[in-house]
């Protein structure tokens, strides 16, 4: 008999279509920008996250990060660590099964003042179905895939 946890897994890792791409420690979109151009200090307002403008845009290690405001990307700059997304952006769950999948910016936990991204809102259900335990694995598979090629072996 299969669990519900497994079923939920099989649809999630069924329905990634991830080709393989060049390896990177940081999650980008085609444009080069993380987080899909939305502002990473924004998840950490406890509001939903906001999209970054242009005119607040900041090129770190050959990828662009937008910001909402002057003000945030201040922030982000007096602190980039803490504004950084868990496992360079790349989808927790992913990472928490050995993978670096890609995420959609509006999926996404904030857990101990830590933002962890989700591919969509289906993984994020069985991310949270245990949380601490994933997060545990994922932190320590993360330093063994972070320069591997992304998506599915």
């Amino acid at each position: 008999m299969v669990s519900r946890r497994g079923v939920l897994i099989g649809m999630v890792f069924g329905a990634f279509g991830v080709s393989a791409a060049v390896a990177t420690g940081v999650n980008t979109d085609s444009g080069g920008r993380l987080l899909a151009g939305y502002d990473p200090v924004s998840y950490f307002d406890g509001k939903p996250p906001t999209p970054g403008r242009a005119e607040f845009a900041l090129m770190r290690e050959g990828y662009e990060i937008l910001f909402a405001s002057a003000e945030n990307k201040a922030r982000f700059e007096a602190e980039p660590q803490r504004f950084m997304p868990a496992y360079g952006g790349y989808c927790s769950y992913g990472v928490r099964m050995g993978q670096k999948l890609g995420i959609d910016p509006l999926a996404y936990r904030m857990v101990d003042d830590r933002l962890f991204l989700q591919h969509d809102l289906g993984t994020q259900l069985v991310w949270r179905m245990d949380e601490r335990e994933n997060i545990r694995i994922a932190d320590r598979i993360w330093p063994q895939i972070n320069g591997k090629a992304v998506g599915l072996k």
